[in-house]
Order: C-alpha cells, then sequence, then structure tokens
C-alpha cells in the first residue's frame, strides 16, 4: 500500500483523534478513600458520619460524589447512600436500637467507585427506660 503525504497525514489525525476520544472518556476512580472519618451515634436508631475529602491527586479524575456504605457489624454493609462533592457528613437514620454498625466511604468518578475506607465500627445508642415513680408523701400527725 502507498500512502502520499495528504494520505498518510489523515491517516495519523484520525488514529489521534480515535486516542483521543477514548481516553477523554477513560476516567479513573479514586486511589484512595476519603480520609480522618469520624462517626458518633446521635440516637438510638440514628450515627452521625462525617469525613475529609480525597486529596487531589488521588482522585483521577473529576470527583461526582461519594457513597457511605453501612451495614450491621455481623453482616457485610448492605446499604448506601450517594451524597454529593460538597457533602462531607451524613446522618444514618432508622437503624436497629444498641447495634454496631460498620461504615465504609468511597469517592466515586463516572467510571466508578474508588477504593473503599477501613470499616469504622460505632453503635446506636441504648434505649433508657423510663420508669415513672409517683411522689411519696409523708404526713406527719
Amino acid at each position: 500500500v502507498v500512502f502520499n503525504a495528504g494520505d498518510l497525514k489523515l491517516l495519523i489525525n484520525l488514529i489521534l483523534s480515535v486516542l483521543l476520544s477514548f481516553f477523554s472518556f477513560y476516567t479513573p476512580v479514586p486511589s484512595r478513600a476519603p480520609v480522618n472519618i469520624t462517626s458518633t451515634n446521635t440516637s438510638s436508631t440514628s450515627l452521625l458520619v462525617k469525613w475529609n475529602n480525597i486529596s487531589t491527586k488521588f482522585i483521577h479524575g473529576i470527583l461526582r460524589g461519594f457513597k457511605v456504605f453501612y451495614g450491621k457489624t455481623s453482616e457485610p454493609p448492605s446499604q448506601y447512600k450517594t451524597l454529593k462533592t460538597d457533602q462531607l457528613k451524613i446522618s444514618l437514620t432508622h437503624l436497629e436500637k444498641y447495634t454496631e454498625y460498620c461504615v465504609k466511604l468511597a469517592g466515586f468518578t463516572k467510571i466508578g467507585d474508588g477504593n473503599k475506607s477501613s470499616c469504622f465500627n460505632v453503635t446506636t445508642d441504648e434505649d433508657g427506660k423510663y420508669v415513672h415513680v409517683l411522689p411519696t408523701f409523708v404526713t406527719t400527725y
């Protein structure tokens, strides 16, 4: 096959165009999870989870948000909530009373989820028992 200079230039531009098109859609996922994760129980059925953003050098693309995975520590995290990039805390509600939960976090891009954090264990509060005691009156004569 013989190419003239014009055909060769056209072929090179076509190959470069295809390669650039492919790599513009290929955005890797974050290689690290969010950091400084803290969680506190706010009631017998809710937890407050906070974290710091992923360092930009570990995002590798456009960060679309965060996923908070959670579930009882006796089983793999079965639920998750998706948050925007500017949301660095979440209240997990409707949980079981006095139960230990595993919470994991990950950032995500349009390609998918990045690395998840280690399991962060936290226990919901134990409901207090309210005992109504009638006042005792002492009468002296």
